[in-house]
């Protein structure tokens, strides 16, 4: 069984809880749905095949209905009740989650086997999983996975998301994928004598230069086929994108709000079937 896994501080180095989330903070529902539809839709331009086919986008609003969900957080909650009593309440509580995928896109390049961040530039694997504000985007692309992730960070109540991508160029380091990894950024907390640093992973671990690494699970795993069941992907394991589940959101974040935020922001590109658009839900 996979479970999470967190740093413990080390004492030679800085403590540091992650600043960057605060420039996400909305006061507003509205201003969350156009926070998180902002950042989903611009990163995803950028990250498009061609421009002579359109962006598809989905955003699905969906409920747990298993308990087999319990398996993607062993090992985390104890972290987060340390780090947060009020998201600690939220252990064994059913949630709601968003799911957004899109579709003609290259999904996350970069080697996802890098872990020092040896190549920046077009890495996107590495500034979404592995950095905090950091960039692999040069010239007129304007979204940044290196920051923009804690819009979704900051949309679950336990600050998570799951990421699963699957990569346009099969020979690419690292390959095709599926590739998925679980991350969380919490505060540094004490948990039964140790001091941690914010930062957990749910992923394959392996031994680096006498140091523990994390890795993507790839295809094949169980791990995969969990994420890709338990979070409803419309996504199969050929179709390049990326798609990011976010478990535990606001319970005011609906299908209408959703919708007026994609109108307000991205109605232009819709009439000129630049960008197609879809939102769900359960009901």
């Amino acid at each position: 069984m996979s479970n999470w896994k967190f740093c413990p501080h080390n004492p030679m180095g800085k403590a540091k809880d992650p600043v960057m989330a605060e420039f996400f903070v909305a006061d507003s529902i509205s201003e969350t749905a156009d926070a998180v539809v902002r950042e989903s839709i611009q990163n995803s331009l950028d990250a498009r095949i061609t421009e002579d086919v359109p962006l598809r986008m989905r955003f699905f609003l969906g409920e747990n209905k298993s308990s087999d969900t319990k398996e993607l957080f062993e090992g985390l909650w104890e972290h987060i009740s340390k780090s947060s009593e009020e998201a600690g309440k939220l252990k064994d509580k059913n949630y709601r989650y968003l799911l957004v995928e899109d579709f003609e896109t290259t999904g996350l390049k970069g080697d996802p086997e890098d872990v020092y961040g040896t190549q920046i530039e077009g890495n996107d694997f590495y500034c979404f999983l592995r950095a905090e504000g950091i960039s692999g985007k040069t010239g007129l692309n304007h979204g940044n996975w290196g920051v923009g992730k804690y819009t979704f960070l900051n949309l679950s109540g336990i600050n998570t998301v799951f990421v699963y991508t699957v990569r346009e160029n099969d020979s690419a380091p690292g390959g095709k994928g599926p590739l998925v990894m679980g991350t969380s950024s919490l505060t540094n907390h004490d948990l039964d004598g140790t001091y941690y640093t914010p930062d957990g992973f749910w992923a394959d671990f392996h031994v680096v230069n006498n140091q523990e690494a994390y890795y993507p699970f790839n295809k094949g795993s169980d791990e995969v086929d969990k994420v890709r069941s338990l979070f409803d992907l419309s996504r199969d394991t050929k179709k390049s994108g990326l798609s990011i589940a976010v478990p535990h959101i606001p319970d005011d974040l609906n299908k209408k709000e959703l919708v007026r935020s994609i109108i307000r922001n991205y109605g232009l590109p819709i009439i000129w079937h630049s960008l197609i658009v879809e939102v769900g839900d359960e009901k």
